[in-house]
């Protein structure tokens, strides 16, 4: 086990997860602990974060940065190359324990929750609001977890990140990261300063899922390498989710992993056609309503081939 005292967090409440010397250390010395964050990233792990658009800030100001979540080390970049400390929320309870990238997010400050626990995140929105009046940032993702689509430029929003906007009148800096599977360099851009708190909930992250999605795209459009699908060999939809299965595998998982658990994502108040699939044997299908149904049968049947969730849960253990 690496981070033995960083595991102890996982039952730290909002007084002693971090001290007020910890605080005060950090966005002292920020410019430092970036620094060597940012050494770390091109030495240890050999990769190179190179940023382009970063708004003026008000140095007196603590921030949230909401960041999009696909790879391995995305929000490590983003702390090694923001203006302003910033605590990160973390949920990768393996990760807590053994993975050597978690110390050094730590140095840079860390809050923990426990997603399978509601006390645990609801706790964690009073430790992120502490952390914010002592006049650090935080960094959190929105999105919950990574995202595996292979369509969606981002994934529904939760709702944390306006909350806590909204309960200490803090702005929100959209931040999009990217990075080929197999590319040395991480592409960070930060967005304009978002006043959340002055918008309803559902406006608010609408607005904010559009600009990550539009700053990824953006990204992708400048910095992905072109290919033509022909030139792909076997199934190119399996193929993106081996890729997936592999940046999963960057962080070292040790245990029997839960996928359905680590991949599960906000679905909001829309129907989903992983619902529907649940009922479709109540439907008696014939002759007279195929018509209807035709069309969602062929993408109920491409979503359970295709299901990453089941992959990860058939596969990743076989290979990793």
């Amino acid at each position: 086990m690496i981070n033995k005292l960083i595991g102890k967090l996982d039952n730290r409440n909002v007084d002693n997860f971090t001290s007020n010397f910890g605080l005060w250390i950090r966005r002292t010395f920020h410019n430092v602990i970036s620094f060597l964050f940012r050494v770390v990233i091109r030495f240890y792990y050999k990769k190179k974060i190179i940023v382009g658009k970063r708004p003026k800030l008000d140095k007196k100001k603590s921030y949230i940065y909401a960041l999009n979540h696909s790879f391995y080390l995305d929000g490590s970049a983003v702390i090694a190359s923001a203006d302003k400390n910033c605590y990160a929320l973390f949920g990768a309870t393996e990760q807590l324990y053994f993975d050597v990238c978690t110390f050094f997010i730590w140095f840079s400050g860390l809050i923990y929750v426990d997603r399978t626990n509601k006390q645990s995140r609801k706790d964690s929105i009073p430790k992120m609001s502490r952390v914010l009046k002592a006049g650090n940032s935080v960094l959190i993702f929105p999105e919950g977890r990574w995202n595996d689509s292979e369509n969606l430029l981002c994934q529904k929003l939760f709702a944390g990140v306006y909350n806590l906007s909204v309960e200490n009148n803090v702005e929100v800096i959209p931040v999009s990261v990217f990075k080929e599977t197999e590319s040395k360099e991480i592409y960070v851009d930060f967005g304009d300063p978002m006043k959340l708190y002055e918008k309803d909930k559902d406006k608010a992250l609408i607005d904010l899922r559009d600009n990550l999605a539009t700053m990824y795209y953006d990204q992708i459009m400048a910095h992905s390498t072109p290919f033509k699908r022909e030139e792909i060999d076997g199934d190119i939809h399996f193929n993106f989710m081996n890729d997936r299965m592999y940046e999963y595998s960057k962080a070292k998982w040790h245990s029997d992993y839960c996928w359905d658990e680590e991949l599960f994502t906000y679905k909001g108040k829309d129907v989903d056609l992983d619902d529907v699939w649940k009922d479709i044997d109540k439907i008696n299908i014939n002759e007279k309503n195929i018509h209807i149904f035709k069309d969602i049968l062929k993408d109920l049947n491409r979503i359970k081939k295709y299901n990453f969730t089941d992959y990860m849960n058939e596969n990743y253990r076989k290979k990793y």
